[in-house]
């Protein structure tokens, strides 16, 4: 568990992608009771909403699903805590855990 949290922690400072926390105070809201990703591309390449289920993976280009998922990925934005304060708790985590350990 520690070299996990640790591991996010260090993908806290890549160029293209940031894993951010979403505090358990924020409750359940539409935009977190399914995992989702928006795939964007260079144009003129459009985006592609991403899903999976227990039973099936669905790549979504329709734009109406696009224009949702867009909309689940500002609300995430809004939620989630920052890049550097997503970085401190996953450190703080990983340390925890490593004094569990010895």
């Amino acid at each position: 568990m520690r070299d996990q949290l640790l591991r996010l922690a260090v993908m806290c400072g890549w160029e293209r992608m940031s894993p951010r926390l979403v505090p358990m105070a924020v409750g359940v809201s539409r935009a977190l009771r399914a995992s989702g990703a928006l795939l964007t591309f260079a144009a003129p390449v459009k985006a592609v909403a991403y899903a999976e289920t227990e039973t099936a993976t669905v790549f979504h280009d329709e734009p109406a699903a696009v224009v949702a998922y867009e909309a689940k990925m500002r609300r995430l934005r809004q939620v989630a805590l920052g890049v550097e304060q997503s970085q401190a708790v996953f450190a703080r985590w990983a340390d925890v855990y490593e004094r569990q350990v010895r």
